[in-house]
């Protein structure tokens, strides 16, 4: 393609061999010395951090997946979200196959996506505006703000690809919009097109802003996309090429909707304002950190260049008569902050990299601003450019610097990991519980997965949970704020631990390993809540629903946490009392108390403190031999050397701005009996397979061996695994790659034949709960300490009504049957 335009007076020929021009008025140079010149420095410039820049988790997790999609998985989507497709641990593991899955496999995809971007940039520039601009806008994508180098350089989920494939679906529909192509459009380009639609989308949702601006551009150049159906083509192309992303959210009710959609937060002018007040963090040192006033200064040069392609119709025709790069890069900016700001994506404001896709934007506008500048004044547009080019050059110098003088840390932070792997090993110990994301799945990464580094909840991979649930010997593994918090929770809770701290250096994070756990030696018995009376600081009339044995109801002071608020039972006679079970209620996991004393009375003449808890941070509680950190219902378990009391007081000891709400309350007294033992599990899977039970409830730790040693051929709840419905987890997703997923609800399905595993000390509640279902008839086989309920016949009809007479439902927690008020019109969500 030859063209001409007249540019400050010179005439600049476009052709494509052995063409001279003058960049902003420097020496007269080969298009491809330029080119390749550029390319060789920004392959220097994205070089340089890949040995830098420390490993994190979110690399690990691609690292992750690399392995097990080169062990044959194929996962749909990105581990733990409802959105972002395999497209960069596929072609790490291609590279794995040749170099080992390594810091370096991994980081050399984004490494060579990040060269065909600026490449990508130079095609999209010169196809728009002439080789001139397209060269001066590959030059400044070559030196990107360190914030977007941080999010384009390295293997964390997509987003340089995602970037690739936009700027790609851009430079193939300009092409279709061009003159000398057929009015109807070719259709096996259109079809192409869609389905780097649907590839893109697939790798990164947030690409929808490159299919809109796709597809209205063609609209509005090409009429016959859509009067003579051509659109339909592109569709089809759309839905093949993110075929995945449908499977994977049409099995799971459509996640990512509910993730993307807005809650409401703000308007649309509010959430408009959130994007442009993000802006200067682009373009600043650290997103963590208030932008400084020179990342203002280039942010409000990347707005004035938007402005100017508003307003530079005239000026464009003249220059670019040919040209219709206007229109598209103004429908790009329009869409997206229109996208960014009607969406849940606006609405995580510290999420930077919901912004990346500005990108595509800046290299381009800028450029063509600072052109337009160097018409009108040769020295300011030069000046502009070259201080825009050296401030992101020192911005990337410091940053990068500052991250290489942690390379001794790094290593020595290395020598600890070395000796914790070396500890565990020792201790035989494969499967470990860490809070902490930023080192459970690193953790695991650098181990090789001889360690399973789990997340007691919210695991990415689910499979690594279900591991460390079985296990009968995991240890927790952790650091900083997690110490104090979990070792007070578990002195509340009771039983013994062994530590070991893993620290070499002073200044360097080290480790706290705790294992070899024994639960208290004295046994239990409930309590059933037959004459409880209770009363509280705040809602007195609504203090029975914290004990009524329905999971829907809850008493709740309504008001953020205070101290002095309390709430009191009232047993009706004295009881020889050592355990209390707290559970915050269904869907109200969070609302629980975390400053609090618990006090015990004969006759409310005297209190005596059994425990003080100043920082619950979550859930801790014992399910057969050894300690969970889980959700589940917000379970609190209370254990304290027997105490005679009648008298049972909850007091708030801290402000806290959440709310503290208490579904149930479980009371526990002391008997006279050996420690409880569980049912070896070969005679318990036995009698299963005998009577030919498929579906089994139970607590997590036989609930979670059972599933394991099965493979899930019998089905038992899953709640903890299964993320995507729950509101805690309301922005992840469920990967297929936990093969034992199933089918089972807390609330309760007879139909499905399920059997109940109970402890013996929780045994009487579970009986009252089922005698209250008139008419159903049921078997109950003993092993050691449990008790299995099996073979339930019920009523067609069940009698079980509420308070106004409806059918209420059976909630299972794990350990109690409750009652579960029915929602008219609602899917369940546990």
């Amino acid at each position: 393609m030859n063209t001409e335009c007249q540019g400050n007076g010179k005439k600049l020929h476009n052709s494509k061999f052995d063409v001279r021009y003058s960049i902003f008025g420097f020496s007269y140079f080969r298009t491809q010395f330029y080119f390749i010149s550029i390319l060789a420095f920004g392959l220097m410039v994205r070089l340089w951090p890949i040995q830098i820049l420390p490993f994190n988790s979110d690399q690990a997790i691609v690292g992750l997946m690399t392995r097990h999609i080169l062990q044959g998985e194929f996962p749909w989507l990105y581990y733990g979200d409802s959105y972002g497709g395999i497209l960069e641990p596929v072609l790490a593991a291609s590279a794995g196959l040749l170099l080992g899955v390594s810091r370096w496999s991994l980081n050399g995809v984004p490494f060579l996506f990040c060269i065909f971007f600026i490449i990508s940039i130079y095609y999209l520039g010169r196809e728009l505006y002439g080789r001139e601009i397209g060269l001066v806008s590959m030059l400044l994508a070559a030196i990107p703000p360190f914030a977007i180098h941080i999010e384009t350089s390295l293997a964390i989920g997509g987003y340089i690809e995602g970037l690739c494939l936009g700027n790609l679906i851009l430079l193939v529909t300009y092409r279709l919009t061009a003159p000398n192509v057929r009015p109807s459009l070719p259709l096996a380009r259109l079809f192409s097109l869609g389905v780097l639609w649907g590839i893109a989308w697939w790798t990164y949702p947030i690409s929808l802003v490159y299919l809109i601006t796709s597809f209205c551009f063609l609209t509005f150049q090409k009429r016959a996309f859509v009067l003579k159906g051509r659109a339909f083509l592109a569709v089809a192309g759309f839905f093949l090429g993110s075929l995945p992303f449908w499977i994977w959210n049409l099995k799971y009710s459509l996640s990512f909707f509910t993730f993307v959609q807005s809650e409401g937060k703000g308007s649309l002018w509010a959430n408009t304002l959130v994007l442009f007040n993000q802006l200067p963090k682009l373009f600043g040192f650290i997103p963590a950190l208030p932008a400084t006033w020179p990342a203002y200064f280039f942010a409000f040069l990347f707005l004035a260049s938007l402005v100017f392609l508003l307003v530079s119709h005239r000026w464009q025709k003249i220059r670019f008569p040919a040209g219709r790069g206007r229109v598209l890069l103004l429908f790009y900016f329009v869409f997206f902050v229109l996208l960014y700001s009607i969406s849940g994506f606006g609405e995580r404001t510290v999420a930077l990299r919901y912004l990346v896709p500005f990108y595509s934007l800046f290299p381009i506008t800028l450029g063509l601003f600072f052109y337009w500048l160097k018409t009108k004044n040769r020295f300011l547009g030069i000046s502009l450019m070259v201080s825009f080019l050296l401030f992101f050059s020192f911005e990337n110098l410091s940053s990068f610097t500052k991250l290489s003088e942690g390379a001794i840390k790094n290593r020595k932070q290395a020598e600890v990991e070395t000796a914790l792997f070396q500890y565990l090993k020792e201790k035989k110990i494969r499967t470990v519980y860490t809070p902490e994301y930023w080192s459970a799945a690193r953790l695991t990464f650098e181990a090789q997965e001889a360690f399973i580094f789990s997340l007691p909840f919210n695991d990415r991979y689910p499979l690594y949970t279900l591991l460390a649930d079985a296990s009968s010997g995991p240890a927790f593994v952790l650091e900083g704020e997690y110490l104090k918090s979990f070792e007070e929770m578990f002195r509340v809770t009771g039983g013994t631990y062994k530590k070991e701290i893993i620290a070499r250096y002073p200044g360097i994070k080290g480790y706290s390993v705790y294992y070899d756990f024994k639960p208290p030696a004295t046994p239990s018995q409930e309590i059933l809540p037959d004459g409880w009376k209770g009363e509280s600081s705040f809602n007195p009339g609504t203090v029975q629903s914290a004990f009524d044995r329905n999971i829907s109801t809850s008493w709740a002071p309504s008001v953020p946490q205070k101290k002095g608020t309390y709430y009191q039972l009232d047993l009706g006679r004295t009881y020889p009392l050592n355990r209390i079970v707290l559970l915050t209620g269904k869907g109200k996991e969070r609302d629980f108390p975390k400053n609090y004393r618990v006090e015990v009375s004969r006759d409310l003449k005297a209190f005596q403190e059994v425990a003080f808890i100043r920082n619950q941070w979550a859930y801790l509680f014992w399910s057969l031999d050894r300690p969970f950190w889980k959700l589940r219902d917000g379970r609190i378990e209370i254990r304290f050397e027997p105490k005679e009391a009648r008298y049972v007081k909850i007091t708030l000891m801290g402000e806290k701005p959440d709310n503290w709400a208490m579904g149930e309350i479980f009371i526990y007294q002391k008997v006279d009996r050996p420690s409880p033992e569980s049912p070896p599990p070969e005679e318990l899977l036995s009698f299963l397979s005998k009577e030919k039970i498929g579906r089994i409830y139970t607590d997590i730790g036989l609930s979670a061996r059972i599933t394991k040693e099965t493979q899930g051929k019998i089905k038992s709840l899953q709640d903890d695994y299964l993320m995507t419905n729950t509101r805690d987890y309301a922005i992840n997703g469920f990967q297929d790659t936990y093969p034992f997923f199933n089918d089972l609800k807390k609330r309760i399905d007879f139909s499905k034949a399920p059997a109940f595993v109970v402890g013996r000390e929780n045994n009487e509640a579970f009986i009252q709960a089922v005698q209250k279902m008139k008419g159903i008839t049921f078997q109950v086989k003993v092993l050691k300490d449990y008790f299995i309920y099996h073979h339930f016949k019920a009523p067609e009809v069940s009698i079980l009504s509420g308070a106004k007479g409806s059918p209420v439902s059976l909630y299972w927690t794990g350990t109690h049957l409750l009652q579960v008020d029915p929602l008219p019109g609602a899917r369940d969500e546990e």
